[in-house]
């Protein structure tokens, strides 16, 4: 069973925040695997979202969110990367955000030329559909999709046919809107985290910090600009909800895909993205700014 032998090994006293394992058994009549998992009893954070959308608060999307960082701090702490994060994978046991599917996460510097790229096209970042090597930068960048559909309630780019010209648009800097009611503060970090260059992605760590601080001065309810953000941005919801209690529609494209699937891409794609990053990458040694959490805290 190639998952049992390629599974990267998670010590056991690493819990925080990560679907746990708690055994294998196998059929003897199918001879078939069945791995039995830690029961989440909130279903996926998509479906989550949808089922709480009238209720939720910035408080509480932030501690989510909080959460979430600090099972990837940890992940990439042991030098592993997930590979596969969107919000189908986030499992939720009571109001607790746990990681789940593990099932390409591998050891950082382990590549393999003959694995496909895997995973849902919005979420995976765009040096991984041109080289196939995932990074822990490359994860930051799905986790940046996973804070829009926390404003938005919605699937990311989910008005647009997933093919070919999505990613080549994907490559040139599409991102989806910053739609009204978002906090400003979060959507400038939110842009950082899905930046082209993953040099100004921030890292897990200061993912988490920058979260765990916006959660603790929101909940203290103290008069700083960081709680008058997105105590607006409650206040904005809380109006539209009066005039319209369910979540905000749009055209779901029929081609849009949201369970993790094999992407191939025609060379003529990739060739089109290595010169639009090498530009990137021309502009950006001429001295834009790395980031540094400081900006956000």
């Amino acid at each position: 069973m190639p998952y049992l032998r390629t599974r990267p090994v998670i010590p056991s006293h690493v819990k925080d925040h990560l679907i746990r394992i708690l055994g294998i058994s196998k059929n003897p009549s199918t001879q078939k695997y069945v791995i039995m998992m830690q029961f989440a009893n909130n279903g996926n954070l998509r479906n989550y979202l949808k089922k709480n959308y009238s209720i939720i608060t910035w408080d509480r999307k932030l501690l989510i969110l909080q959460y979430i960082a600090g099972g990837l701090k940890s992940l990439h702490a042991l030098g592993l990367i997930h590979k596969n994060l969107h919000s189908n994978n986030i499992l939720l046991h009571e109001e607790i955000p746990l990681i789940g599917d593990f099932g390409l996460c591998r050891p950082v510097d382990k590549f393999d030329e003959k694995e496909e790229i895997y995973g849902v096209l919005p979420y995976v970042a765009p040096e991984v559909l041109r080289t196939k090597v995932y990074t822990k930068e490359s994860d930051i960048y799905s986790f940046a999709f996973i804070m829009w559909e926390m404003c938005t309630y919605l699937p990311p780019l989910c008005e647009r046919s997933h093919d070919t010209n999505l990613v080549l648009e994907i490559f040139h800097g599409l991102r989806p809107k910053i739609l009204e009611g978002t906090p400003r503060t979060f959507a400038r970090f939110m842009k950082l985290c899905w930046d082209t260059n993953p040099s100004k992605r921030p890292t897990a760590e200061e993912v988490y910090n920058t979260l765990k601080y916006w959660q603790m001065e929101f909940s203290q309810k103290r008069p700083t600009e960081c709680y008058t953000d997105f105590k607006a941005a409650d206040d904005w919801k809380k109006k539209k909800l009066l005039n319209n209690p369910n979540i905000p529609c749009t055209n779901h494209h029929p081609n849009a895909y949201y369970k993790s699937r094999p992407l191939q891409l025609p060379d003529a794609i990739i060739n089109d993205f290595t010169s639009n990053l090498n530009s990137h990458l021309e502009n950006f040694a001429r001295g834009e700014k790395v980031f540094t959490v400081k900006h956000f805290v």
